[in-house]
């Protein structure tokens, strides 16, 4: 999901919630449910291509969803923090310095890994693992060896 504001006058805006057609974000339930809970429903809904996608848009009054824009944006933001560090997780097993950690996640089967990697996923998931680039585009501060040491601690819980 993709949310654009665009500002209209005497301080008013309008929001769009974009939703790829083709290939749902992971967050996209979590934020119609939210909006479904709390009765709050679009002024207008229409499809449409967007960065050569065909979306279907909400359009909302920016006072109308409120602090509501708020919440929306920290579910879209847990969802982009998860899978940005559930990739340097995945790198960090699979490419670290540990070649012990390497090799016992290439032993692991796919669906094993996974379940690993999302366990790490949830344990790291906290605001101390991120930081943000010279662009103020957010990044992963995690250390390598600590990471490599809970992937072997969760081995050893599995044995």
């Amino acid at each position: 999901m993709i949310i654009r504001v665009e500002p209209k006058e005497f301080f008013m805006s309008t929001v769009y919630l974009i939703f790829n057609k083709a290939q749902a974000e992971p967050e996209d339930t979590e934020v119609k449910q939210y909006l479904e809970e709390r009765q709050l429903e679009p002024r207008r809904e229409f499809e449409t291509a967007y960065q050569e996608q065909d979306c279907t848009v909400w359009q909302f009054g920016g006072c109308y969803l409120g602090q509501h824009l708020e919440k929306i944006a920290d579910i879209q933001r847990r969802y982009i923090e998860a899978e940005i560090l559930a990739s340097e997780i995945q790198r960090l097993v699979q490419e670290g310095g540990d070649a012990e950690v390497r090799q016992a996640a290439e032993e692991l089967p796919p669906a094993g890994l996974q379940e690993m990697l999302s366990a790490l996923v949830t344990e790291f998931h906290q605001d101390s693992s991120f930081g943000s680039d010279e662009e103020g585009h957010v990044t992963v501060i995690l250390e390598g060896a600590v990471v490599q040491q809970r992937f072997k601690a969760l081995l050893e819980g599995q044995r």
